[in-house]
């Protein structure tokens, strides 16, 4: 009882302390700024000659005044890195799904990086902040699906992502970073799928819909440590305890119970991710052409129910497998020519609603000539509905049964100028949410849907 007490009167706390929180956030990159210009003038009073020779740093930005470019760059020299960018898209629905439509939705998007050596002489030091300011509204509603449409539709919010510090040790073979962390950049990920929009080649859609609230992954963050253990340039060993919500995980709209990003929930039974890499190939001059393998799994430690009978099972876990591989190179382009990805991944079927998925695709880059940053790709993506799942949809004499969802995805991507890229898409999705009923009709499934649309992104 005064451990629920404890947790309730946490959450309270955080719930009325989401301007304190900002605030804070605010106050340590504004500290570590500080601590850095003050740490890089004392530096540079040690050394006049210098100071003869290249002016302060405010100096130096007041005097660049109006020329970002060379303030940006003057920054990055001095440990500081500042990114903006926007994605903008529209999508109809022409055919399928709940009802026919269009939608706009953007992010606009801003990053922070602090290298802490630049700035004051910590060797290994970094600090990263991210936040998203979310607007419009995603086709997915216009489909139902579980596999998001885009992988940038969210509710409608400006938030904090993510807001880490990183040590690196040991001539940054080990990295240990601790914050508020995204699990979708570091595990289960695949370079080459990273061409499409759909959200299940990003965060696969067997652990969006397994996980509470979705998982750590955008637009959701939660607090956690990763360790890297990168003995060479093969090699690469991840680890990661998270909180095992990031939102609470009894909320029927997760993004909306942790609006602005600034719960940091720390009372839910953790998430536990473990996953190892082996590049091979890299080195420029080999004979065979590169590829990446990537094998790990998760381990949940709440207890979760059974699809069919609610019974409690403890934990959850999964497995997963990943290959990303180059199958044609075009010469003198590094990474350039015909691109293969495939991943496979398996849960229990008693206590997740999928227990297997899989997905794959191929991509075409500078395969036009004169256009060396043009990505052409296409991919498929399948989710299969537990067997349990269906047992109970039959138990419950519904007349339509669950059974599986899968997308196809083709889209180009082209580089209008550098930073500006505008990217044609069209999917195809079977068996919306799974084979659902419509909600006016329980006997007719939510049709399969075309979708079509257009993104642009633009960053500076």
């Amino acid at each position: 009882m005064a451990t629920a007490v404890t947790s309730l009167n946490s959450l309270s706390l955080i719930a009325h302390g989401k301007v304190w929180a900002l605030v804070l956030a605010s106050a340590m990159v504004a500290a570590v700024l500080t601590l850095g210009a003050q740490a890089t003038f004392a530096q540079d009073e040690k050394q006049s000659s210098t100071l003869e020779a290249e002016p302060s740093l405010l100096a130096s930005l007041f005097a660049q005044a109006g020329h970002s470019d060379a303030t940006r760059a003057a920054l990055q020299r001095r440990g500081i890195r500042l990114e903006v960018d926007y994605t903008g898209e529209v999508f109809a629905i022409p055919s399928g799904g709940l009802h026919n439509g269009a939608t706009y939705d953007g992010v606009l998007g801003g990053v922070l990086d602090l290298d802490f050596e630049r700035l004051a002489g910590w060797k290994g030091g970094s600090m990263h902040a991210n936040g998203y300011q979310i607007h419009g509204k995603g086709p997915t509603a216009f489909v139902d699906n579980e596999f998001t449409i885009s992988n940038i539709e969210a509710l409608p919010a400006t938030r904090l992502y993510e807001l880490w510090f990183e040590q690196a040790l040991f001539n940054d073979t080990l990295k240990v970073r601790i914050g508020q962390l995204a699990a979708d950049g570091d595990f289960f990920a695949s370079e080459v799928s990273g061409q499409f929009l759909n959200g299940t080649f990003g965060w696969p859609g067997i652990v969006a819909v397994n996980l509470p609230a979705g998982g750590p992954a955008y637009p959701l963050a939660t607090p956690g440590v990763r360790v890297a253990l990168v003995p060479n340039d093969h090699l690469t060993v991840l680890a990661a305890i998270y909180n095992g919500s990031p939102a609470d995980p009894l909320a029927a709209e997760p993004e909306q119970n942790n609006r602005y990003g600034l719960d940091f929930r720390l009372n839910d039974p953790p998430l536990v991710m473990v996953e190892t890499q082996y590049s091979y190939n890299q080195e420029g001059g080999a004979r065979l052409l590169p590829g990446t393998i990537k094998i790990g799994g998760w381990r949940h430690f709440d207890d979760f129910p059974d699809q069919r009978t609610g019974v409690l099972h403890e934990g959850n876990y999964g497995v997963y497998a990943v290959v990303d591989q180059l199958i044609f190179a075009i010469d003198g382009k590094e990474k350039k020519g015909l691109s293969t990805f495939a991943r496979v991944s398996g849960s229990p079927g008693d206590r997740n609603p999928l227990d297997f998925y899989a997905d794959t695709g191929l991509t075409f880059a500078a395969f036009i000539a004169g256009r060396p940053d043009d990505v052409f790709g296409f991919a498929v993506g399948y989710g299969h509905v537990a067997s349990r799942a269906i047992a109970a949809d039959r138990d419950a004499a519904l007349l339509v049964v669950r059974d599986y969802e899968a997308v196809f995805e083709a889209n180009y991507r082209a580089e209008i100028l550098p930073g500006l890229a505008v990217i044609p898409d069209f999917q195809y999705v079977w068996h919306p949410g799974t084979h659902v009923a419509q909600p006016d009709d329980p006997a007719a499934a939510v049709k399969d849907a075309a979708i079509v649309g257009v993104r642009s992104t633009l960053r500076y």
